[in-house]
């Protein structure tokens, strides 16, 4: 029996210009709101109509003095998720992690702490969102970093206007994740516990890859000789998602960049 529900809730991608990226990506048709005041906010978000949401991470928006404090390793005092974030500025660009979203934080941490995984208890966060209203929210941090975070819910809603779900390329939907680990036994173990769910299992050319159903989502954790992670000592890293669009007449695959497709 699940003793606890997750799903896909954002898909994390750094950029080195927040404003630069943002422009980027409404060239993309997307539409585009900064996380806050837009000379302040360290992201830029995406919504889209299931729910899920990218986010823009500008590397550029941190400031300096969170990098010498995470070199010296200061940060870990305050825990897991806070330490993981001051790692956001050192990484390079690209699409370097992804949240769940739990319906119940408290369960979702019992039932890792059980299963020996390395977490936080549920921290408290909060931003003031594009209008200057506050949210709060609560995260459980989870190591290695190259694992999904977890969330919970927003308080009020981090969407400020339902217009944000309309884009001109119609994008509506993360439809896949492509995670690539060169140990993936031990990542399709972990996988299992965290989602609760037994993967379908797949072999080709000696290389396991194995396919999680998350709601609506296909997570697809693939085996590679090498990876170039994001974060150190990691065993997998994101490799690539796409994105489902309204059906518009064509068909097809559009590559955005190295690491995005839109599919109708």
């Amino acid at each position: 029996m699940r003793t606890t529900n997750l799903k896909i809730d954002h898909l994390l991608i750094a950029v080195d210009n927040l404003d630069s990226a943002k422009r980027q990506y409404e060239s993309y048709g997307f539409n585009v709101v900064y996380g806050g005041e837009e000379e302040t906010s360290l992201n830029a978000l995406i919504f889209l109509k299931d729910g899920t949401a990218i986010e823009l991470v500008g590397k550029d928006r941190f400031p300096k003095l969170w990098k010498i404090f995470n070199s010296l390793r200061f940060t870990a005092i305050f825990g897991i998720m806070k330490d993981r974030i001051t790692t956001f500025p050192k990484i390079r660009e690209g699409f370097f992690n992804y949240s769940l979203y739990s319906d119940n934080l408290e369960n979702t941490y019992k039932h890792l702490n059980k299963n020996k995984f390395i977490v936080d208890k549920p921290v408290r966060f909060s931003r003031h969102r594009n209008d200057s209203v506050k949210i709060q929210w609560e995260l459980i941090g989870t190591k290695p970093y190259d694992l999904p975070f977890i969330i919970g819910d927003y308080t009020p809603s981090r969407l400020s206007d339902s217009i944000f779900v309309e884009h001109k390329n119609k994008a509506v939907a993360i439809d896949s994740i492509v995670v690539e680990t060169i140990a993936v036994d031990e990542y399709i173990e972990i996988y299992t516990l965290l989602y609760q769910i037994s993967p379908d299992i797949e072999s080709k050319n000696g290389q396991k890859t194995a396919y999680f159903k998350i709601g609506n989502i296909t997570l697809k954790l693939q085996e590679v000789a090498r990876i170039n992670s994001y974060f150190k000592r990691s065993l997998s890293n994101t490799k690539s998602f796409t994105i489902k669009c309204e059906h518009t007449g064509k068909h097809g695959v559009t590559n955005l960049n190295p690491y995005i497709q839109l599919v109708q």
